[in-house]
Parts: structure tokens; sequence; C-alpha cells
């Protein structure tokens, strides 16, 4: 599917805007932002960073000729964003090293159970062989030594 090349419109920026903002205080990667800004905006995630890095990123940081002030309470939900975006990373960490081994355990296991199988199906064979042999010698001899 081709992506638009057109112009960004406003509408489209302020989207563009939200969800990298709103990834970033969930403590997620810009570079997940853009693939889902790409996908609702049917842009490539490459023209969403290039937009975000050269123009929308200047725009959204405040400059020290702003007049706008902060409360006392955006900082503090800033702060406990930031640190639960930390916690975050720092559980998401742990669940990819969990899942790391989880996956090399199931390769052992597998491994295992390939081993048990094969054991398994030669002494199927080695059954079958001993099995044919007892039939075998059993027809061979006389029928009263039988009882």
């Amino acid at each position: 599917m081709n992506k638009r090349k057109d112009p960004w419109t406003p509408k489209e920026e302020e989207i563009l805007k939200e969800l990298v903002h709103s990834f970033k205080r969930r403590g997620l990667m810009q570079k997940e932002a853009f693939e889902e800004a790409g996908k609702k905006l049917n842009r490539s995630p490459g023209a969403c960073k290039h937009r975000w890095m050269s123009i929308l990123k200047k725009k959204s940081m405040p400059t020290s000729t702003d007049s706008s002030t902060v409360s006392l309470e955006e900082c503090i939900e800033f702060l406990i964003q930031c640190h639960e975006g930390e916690k975050l990373q720092t559980a998401n960490q742990k669940l990819k090293e969990e899942r790391q081994k989880l996956f090399e355990k199931h390769g052992e296991l597998n491994k295992e159970y390939e081993k048990s199988l094969h054991r398994y199906i030669l002494q199927q064979k080695e059954y079958q062989v001993l099995l044919s042999a007892f039939e075998d010698a059993a027809s061979q001899m006389p029928k009263s030594s039988l009882h």
C-alpha cells in the first residue's frame, strides 16, 4: 500500500503530537509512537519521525520566552508519569528476559522430548522383534510341550 506524501494538516500534526506525548507518558518508545501514527495517518513511520523531529518537537517544547506557566500539580503529575514510565520500562525488560529464558527452556524440553520419543520408537521396534521371535519359537515347539 502506498503511503501518503501530501502536506501535513494541522489535525494530523496534532494527532502525531498527542500520540508521541501519550507514548512518552506511558514509558513507551517513540519508535512505537511513530509506527502507530503511521498506521493512523497512512504515512510511513519514517515520515512521522521526520515530522516530529524537524517541526513538532520544537513547537511542543516550551521556550524561555513562552508566557505559559506550569502549575505545581502539572509538575507533580509529570514526575509521577516519568517515574511510572521508568517502572514500566524496568518491568518490560524483566519480562523480556523471562520470555527469553522460557524460550530457551522450551527448546531444551523439546530436545528432551525428541530424544525420549526416539528411544520409545526404538524400544517398540525391539519389542516387536522379541515378540516375533517368541511367536516363532512358540510355533516351532511341539504342542504337547506347551501344556
